[in-house]
């Protein structure tokens, strides 16, 4: 049975633009569905997700116009939706047979009847599914004729700018809470001051009314046994 993706990859690696080279095809592609199919063990891995793609331009290689492509991300596992960035994004592929990323000595799905195509991702590092943009195009075709790649290539890691903003949206949330939270306190202890100087007065006003009370009593009852 494979291992899980927590177990497989503790620390993520650093997504590596220049891995673009050991594809065997590149291509531009508009995203026209995908699903995540689910196998039941020992077959490995047992879910891997199936996205078919409309191929816009070939960066290398030629690819079909209509193309199904195998995703086994066995690193963190099929998500159950890809994000909206890869409504037109830009793919590196290699070929099914003799194993889902390169170097590798034996097929995770060889036991299946899949597309011939698969999604290149190094072992503990993001996919190569990057949301289109000309710039990111223009870098990739750098790095594919041997240039060297590009010192702001972090854009390149999608899913890594995305889980810094989702961790940064947390953290903002986190310390809006904490501020409202020690705001909630001041105010509570504020009201709660107030409420114990209320019956501070409250209590003293009482004791005043009960002293007024007696004294008022007692001369009455002087006056009335003086005469």
């Amino acid at each position: 049975m494979a291992a899980s993706p927590a177990v497989a990859c503790i620390v993520p690696e650093p997504f590596d633009p220049s891995y673009v080279r050991q594809a065997d095809a590149v291509f531009v592609a508009s995203l026209s569905g995908y699903e995540v199919i689910r196998a039941d063990p020992p077959q490995v891995p047992a879910n891997y997700g199936l996205i078919t793609v409309t191929v816009v331009d070939n960066i290398k290689g030629k690819s079909p116009l209509r193309l199904q492509l195998v995703w086994g991300n066995s690193t963190f596992g099929a998500p159950e939706q890809l994000s909206p960035d890869l409504r037109r994004m830009i793919v590196a592929t290699v070929a099914s047979e003799g194993g889902h990323t390169p170097g590798r000595a034996q097929s995770a799905f060889a036991s299946r009847d899949l597309p011939e195509a698969t999604v290149l991702q190094e072992s503990c590092s993001a996919p190569f599914l990057l949301p289109y943009a000309s710039s990111t195009q223009a870098a990739v075709e750098a790095v594919l004729a041997g240039r060297p790649v590009p010192d702001d290539a972090d854009w390149f890691n999608a899913e890594r700018r995305q889980e810094l903003a989702r961790r940064e949206i947390d953290r903002g949330r986190l310390e809006q809470l904490a501020r409202l939270d020690r705001e909630n306190k001041a105010l509570r202890e504020e009201v709660a001051a107030k409420e114990a100087e209320m019956e501070r007065r409250n209590f003293a006003m009482a004791i005043g009314a009960a002293l007024l009370l007696v004294v008022g009593t007692a001369f009455f009852w002087w006056r009335r046994f003086a005469r």
